[in-house]
Parts: structure tokens; C-alpha cells; sequence
């Protein structure tokens, strides 16, 4: 069951943050959160996650700053970022290096089908 793989979840719903890091969790997976931009790029760096599963719509430094962010570190740059939105901005996306985009509300089995 033990998967191994590190996720960081930036998202300023804090429970959202919760559910999803508990069924993670629950499923073998190392999990870290962060309910905003700045708290979630210095947690990327020290936690070094496998997959980034990012909110966009957050207040002060929104999703695609922090994107812009993690891209432009060469410590971060790599990551696997996983968008996380209610938006339909897949263009952005691409334009981020991001290779999914989950709508919101989605169901628990839609991340664990991305993340796998």
C-alpha cells in the first residue's frame, strides 16, 4: 500500500486541504499543506514533493504566481503541478508546463487516477 510519493496541496480552503490530505493519507501517500502561495512555494522547497496539487483562485499571490514561482527556482522547477480550478484555464496551463488541470468540485477518485 506504502506508495511513497511526497504531495504538497496549496489551497487556501483549509478543509478542503484536510479531506483531501486525510484520504492521501489513508491511500499511502506522504502529504504536506499549505493554505497560501508563499507558505506553499517554501514548503515546496523543504518538503521536495513528487506532485504539487494547486488551487488558482487565492487571495494575495494567486495559483499562477505560484506556478510562475516554482517554475522560475531551479529547485522547484520540475515539479509535477496538478491544477486544481473551477476555471477552464487549460491554455495558462500549458503555458506553465502543467500536464492536468482537475475542475472543481471533483471527486476524490479524479486525483487519486491524476497523482497515480
Amino acid at each position: 500500500m506504502a506508495h511513497n510519493k511526497k504531495i504538497l496541496i496549496i489551497d487556501d480552503e483549509g478543509d478542503l486541504n484536510d479531506i483531501i490530505a486525510m484520504r492521501l493519507t489513508k491511500a499511502g501517500y506522504e502529504i504536506d499543506t499549505a493554505t497560501n502561495g508563499p507558505l506553499g512555494i517554501e514548503k515546496a522547497k523543504s518538503f521536495k514533493p513528487d506532485i504539487v496539487l494547486l488551487d488558482i483562485n487565492m487571495p494575495g499571490m494567486d495559483g499562477w504566481q505560484v506556478c510562475e514561482q516554482l517554475r522560475a527556482d531551479p529547485e522547484t522547477k520540475n515539479l509535477n503541478i496538478v491544477i486544481l480550478t473551477a476555471t477552464r484555464e487549460f491554455t495558462k496551463a500549458k503555458k506553465f508546463g502543467v500536464k492536468r488541470v482537475v475542475l472543481k468540485p471533483f471527486n476524490y477518485e479524479e486525483i487519486l487516477d491524476v497523482i497515480k
